[in-house]
């Protein structure tokens, strides 16, 4: 189960938040700035990868 989790967490960099959403300590609108940050994190990633002539397959 931890390794599900783990790479889940890999793949989508918000659930690191997820805890600290659900007990209220980052609003909609934090967990919606998290959001975009990882996605752009993500988007990076992929061009950084894109660039290098690496594919990484997730």
């Amino acid at each position: 189960m931890l390794v599900i989790f783990t790479w889940l967490q890999s793949k989508f960099p918000i659930l690191n938040y997820l805890p600290f959403f659900l007990r209220g300590e980052i609003d909609n609108q934090g967990l919606l700035v998290i959001l975009f940050l990882c996605n752009m994190q993500q988007n990076m990633w992929n061009t950084v990868t894109n660039w290098s002539g690496v594919t990484v397959d997730f």
